[in-house]
């Protein structure tokens, strides 16, 4: 067996008629394990025909373990692009593929590990080349999906002045079919790739990556390599990926403290659109002035150097907000700001003209209602608790409190057959994930003292539902989910999360929320 084999069932592999020994192993992935490789078919690991010395990477892992795109199809197509090692085949053998590449030198974390930090200077130079490369990835339509300093290496000894290069394609996506269209924006519910430490807000968050998210994890790395860690390197990784994605939701000035060029590329990054192509010119400009690069075809002036949007670093204020839908025309009434002694009073009055709740939220010990004929109900009833969410049945809506109460209101003539509901820390997407495939919908949410409850139900009105997760409302998704003809039917807010849609004439009140609004 070679050294370091483990237990593969092979010692060599095969690229047509050269053969290739696997040495020792130089190092493990979640999806893989490479080795250093020698040329068996020359002598001594020396090439006959240039004299040269053969020594080669060899990345083998199981078929089973293969993720998306076969990496060595996806080097192929990338072939030619400064950055990108060279590729000397690739295969199958015996259950697993392999990758044959030239060897190069230490990845960005084991030189910051080696040498306990990297220059200033040096990482704006990486930057620079590292966007360069991107660059061309995604002109040829791909997405890495995998930006991190393991996968940046060195192709010479001198970390000073490094040839940088861009490996593991391993988790590499299109961004774009050859059809001239982007592809189609999604959530879905938990991780949608990546490594967790260097992930994208969007990638914790179940989205559909873009080019946006490469430059994004590239912001973490750099931020990585300019510090002894990142903010939540050592915090207890949590099942719920919208806590992780919080944490990466802080000011870029508080990431890169007194770095302003790494600030600027953040904030551009962070506030890049889901198919909006990416100035890279622009990006590379930020370090290119600080690094004395003298490149006659970019302005690299402060003030030459617009950003989309500003990054918001600010409290935005706490509002009520209020969805609506469009309905046929309908009575409807909205109470706001309404004292617990008078919620009977408010109640009654709308039940003596036959209007039933269909909303409820609450802000600072008051409350807010909305009541209206349209709903179908045939009688009501509602319970203030202290407990948040306590167990009672058929919830048509529920709302908490900072006190931690809860208004839970019970319905009857609703068309729902079954109903599960749950109180959680976080926003439990495990468990909406499992309900929304044996056929339950949201129906209701709230938050009450940052917990969260949802109720979910069987036989709704309700036939296809998406759930938006973000910190900045009206969010990119929610206006892409609108254009694609979904209507906001549940919404729920904490001080981070909230959603809100404009008002319009014959429109409706849907739901009803208090929270963060984008200022």
């Amino acid at each position: 067996m070679a050294a370091g084999s483990d237990d593969l069932p092979f010692e060599t592999v095969e690229i047509g008629e050269r053969v290739y020994k696997l040495g020792n192993n130089l190092g493990n992935g979640r999806f893989g394990r490479v080795y250093e490789g020698s040329y068996q078919a020359a002598a001594a690991g020396v090439d006959t025909a240039t004299g040269e010395r053969v020594i080669v990477a060899v990345k083998v892992q199981k078929m089973s373990d293969d993720k998306g795109l076969p990496e060595g199809k996806v080097y192929e197509d990338l072939g030619g692009i400064h950055g990108l090692p060279r590729i000397h085949g690739y295969g199958k053998k015996a259950g697993y593929s392999f990758l044959v590449m030239d060897l190069l030198g230490r990845n960005l974390a084991q030189v910051k590990a080696e040498q306990s930090g990297i220059p200033r200077e040096t990482v704006m130079r990486v930057a620079v080349k590292a966007i360069s490369i991107l660059e061309e990835v995604h002109s040829r339509k791909y997405i890495h999906g995998d930006v991190k300093p393991e996968n940046l290496l060195l192709g010479s000894n001198d970390p000073n002045e490094p040839l940088l290069f861009l490996v593991d394609f391993g988790l590499a996506a299109r961004w774009e079919y050859g059809t001239g269209s982007h592809v189609e924006y999604n959530q879905q519910l938990g991780f949608s790739g990546g490594t967790v430490r260097y992930a994208s807000v969007n990638a914790h968050l179940g989205r559909t990556l873009s080019r946006r998210d490469d430059l994004e994890s590239l912001a973490y790395s750099l931020a990585f390599l300019l510090q002894e860690k990142l903010p939540w390197q050592g915090k207890r990784r949590r099942k719920n990926t919208s806590s992780s994605a919080k944490r990466r939701r802080k000011p870029s000035r508080s990431l890169f403290a007194s770095y302003p060029e790494f600030t600027k590329f953040f904030g551009y990054a962070v506030n890049l659109g889901f198919d909006e192509e990416p100035d890279y010119k622009n990006c590379k400009s930020f370090f290119q002035e600080r690094i004395g690069v003298n490149d006659s075809q970019m302005d690299s002036r402060d003030d030459h150097c617009p950003l989309t949007k500003q990054l918001r670093t600010g409290r935005p204020a706490a509002q009520w907000v209020t969805v609506y839908d469009p309905w046929l025309p309908t009575k409807q009434r909205c109470h706001y700001n309404v004292p617990e002694e008078f919620l009977p009073q408010f109640i009654a009055r709308d039940k003596e003209q036959k209007l039933f709740i269909s909303s409820v939220a609450s802000c600072d010990g008051k409350w807010a209602l909305i009541a209206d004929a349209g709903t179908g109900f045939q009688s009501q009833v509602y319970h203030i608790s202290p407990e948040f969410l306590p167990k009672v049945f058929y919830i048509t809506a529920v709302a908490g409190s900072r006190e931690g109460k809860s208004l839970v209101v019970m319905s009857r003539g609703n068309k729902h057959s079954k109903q599960e509901y749950v109180d959680s820390n976080l926003f439990p997407s495990s468990w909406v994930d499992k309900n929304l495939k044996a056929n339950y919908v949201v129906t209701s949410m709230a938050t009450s003292r940052g917990r969260w409850a949802v109720v979910m139900s069987v036989d709704s009105t309700i036939t296809e539902q998406v759930i938006e997760l973000d910190f900045a409302f009206p969010s990119e998704g929610v206006r892409r989910r609108w254009a694609a003809g979904y209507r906001i039917t549940a919404v729920a807010a904490t001080m981070e999360q909230v959603a809100v849609e404009q008002q319009d004439k014959d429109f409706y009140v849907a739901s009803v929320c208090y929270g963060r609004t984008a200022s």
